[in-house]
């Protein structure tokens, strides 16, 4: 019976650990605690400040942002299940961006393969929330419509999703057929 019971917190303290080689990819559905789901992602905080992805036709290829330069000061939270991004807060180009929060989001975990297996290592992590974007202010030119987005967490974790080892994010909006398309992304702080 000791034995059982050892074999038990074993295999309890290593539920979340991943073997070589781990890769999954799913989706979660929050419906059942959707409350507690919100609460979580509401405790994921950023540093304020935003870069813009841009490739080699750099800001010219950006659609539904005004004045905008590689760095932007942001602000997001939560509130009423509604996820509220202000782009170039406080300036005359202010841009604020909503979207419902879905019941569900992507989960994809992956061994990132170091080839380090001694030791108990760490999956690359992204927390996928698929959006309808809608915007409005100053700095939106992006029309009244919603626009398809993507708010995605990533980091280093295990095998139990969570919001606590979120290191990035990346809020992906539109396409070429839409009235809005960019890419914001920047970090979390860490603690120590």
């Amino acid at each position: 019976m000791i034995t059982l019971s050892l074999s038990a917190q074993a295999a309890f303290a290593c539920a979340c650990c991943a073997d070589p080689g781990y890769r999954e990819n799913r989706t979660i559905d929050f419906s059942a605690d959707f409350e507690d789901y919100i609460w979580r992602l509401s405790q994921v905080e950023t540093d304020g400040q935003a870069r813009i992805y841009t490739d080699n036709c750099g800001l010219d290829c950006i659609k539904g942002l005004t004045s905008l330069e590689d760095a932007v000061d942001i602000d997001i939270s939560i509130a009423d299940a509604t996820l509220l991004i202000t782009v170039n807060q406080g300036q005359p180009s202010e841009a604020k961006l909503h979207a419902a929060i879905p019941n569900h989001a992507h989960y994809f975990a992956v061994d990132p393969l170091t080839g380090d297996y001694a030791n108990m290592h760490f999956l690359y992590t992204e927390l996928r929330l698929a959006l309808q974007l809608f915007g409005d202010g100053p700095g939106w030119e992006g029309g009244s419509t919603a626009i398809p987005a993507e708010f995605i967490l990533t980091g280093h974790g295990n095998t139990c999703p969570s919001f606590s080892g979120a290191q990035n994010w990346v809020l992906d909006v539109g396409g070429p057929d839409e009235n809005a398309m960019f890419r914001l992304f920047g970090k979390t702080p860490q603690e120590n």
